[in-house]
């Protein structure tokens, strides 16, 4: 047998191996870095991480705030079902008032329109018409009112471009009752703003915004750019929030929700605006359903009017994110 078999000199090649966890790496920064992807540069995309990191432990801290309110307090379903559950053991005929307590009572009207309270509980209804908000320059309206830096804030948007509505809030919380929203400013009735120019807008305002809420339609991706409102914004660093579910997406439903923060059912207010947003003082002035003609079934939403409706859809979706709606079921009319 030939001793170079057993040559151990011999240099043998090692063959070529991969990494997968480091290709798999590799492959995902590809896709996120570069021109006209997500991120520009290595540098954006740490940026991003940095943001993403910090936002989430305030989102969890949000969400346990709103489980504690909770659970302090019954709600507004919760005494309607007791009022129904009650009405339904009566004896047929027989007038007995539901066993609510004072507190209950003071609950319900606190959360509902007057509307609403006459209806579930005084079985007295209100035919739609008019004005849907009842909404009064001498009462809303404050003077002067400006940003109070003992209050958190919120930013709400109508995206579009031909009339796109943007206001801002702060909220104060009361330990009884609902809570007291301000709003101290606004982009309203200014048309043709494109997504981009409108997020820097934004921006400029420079109010210490806690979190962003917008129509969940934002998410829907554009002709021109190829990315949706969200998106644009989310790459400027803003993280809209909306809700996806029927109810509170519905019309009808967030509109009687809106309602009871311009007048509950005690005649209280809990929705007060600055003076100098001109723009969502209008909208929210002549915000209308559509006439009634005899004999004619009506649908139960305000007109879209194109110019009053944009700034109080904005207004909605504030109002549905920060304190969801809680029945259960879409088109339920609070009247």
């Amino acid at each position: 047998m030939s001793d170079s078999a057993f040559n151990t000199d011999v240099q043998v090649e090692p063959t070529p191996t991969t990494d997968p966890v480091a290709s798999s790496q590799t492959g995902a920064f590809n896709e996120l870095v570069g021109e006209g992807k997500k991120f520009a540069d290595a540098e954006a995309l740490a940026k991003g991480k940095q943001e993403s990191d910090a936002y989430i432990p305030k989102l969890q801290e949000e969400l346990q705030g709103l489980r504690d309110e909770l659970d302090k307090r019954m709600t507004s379903e919760d005494v309607l079902a007791k009022i129904r559950e009650e009405a339904a053991n009566t004896a047929q005929g027989e007038n007995t008032t539901p066993s609510l307590g004072k507190d209950d009572i003071a609950e319900l009207k606190r959360t509902l329109t007057l509307e609403t309270y006459e209806q579930e509980y005084e079985a007295r209804f209100t035919n739609f018409s008019g004005k849907c908000f009842n909404f009064s320059r001498s009462t809303h309206v404050v003077k002067g009112l400006k940003y109070n830096p003992d209050l958190p804030v919120y930013c709400s948007i109508d995206f579009g471009y031909r009339m796109p509505a943007v206001g801002w809030f702060q909220v104060k919380q009361n330990d009884e009752g609902k809570d007291t929203i301000y709003q101290i400013d606004e982009i309203c009735h200014e048309a043709n703003i494109k997504t981009e120019e409108l997020a820097d807008r934004i921006r400029q305002k420079k109010y210490p915004v806690q979190a962003y809420f917008g129509d969940p339609a934002g998410g829907g991706v554009q002709a021109q750019s190829g990315i949706g409102d969200i998106e644009i914004f989310k790459r400027k660093g803003m993280i809209v929030r909306f809700k996806r579910d029927t109810v509170s997406r519905n019309i009808v439903n967030g509109v009687s929700h809106v309602r009871s923060w311009f007048e509950d059912a005690d005649g209280n207010a809990h929705f007060y605006v600055s003076d100098k947003c001109k723009g969502s003082i209008d909208s929210y002035d002549n915000y209308r359903y559509p006439e009634r003609k005899e004999q004619q079934r009506v649908k139960e939403e305000p007109l879209k009017d194109g110019r009053h409706d944009h700034a109080c859809d904005m207004l909605r979706y504030f109002i549905v994110n920060l304190y969801p709606i809680k029945r259960r079921t879409a088109g339920v009319i609070e009247w």
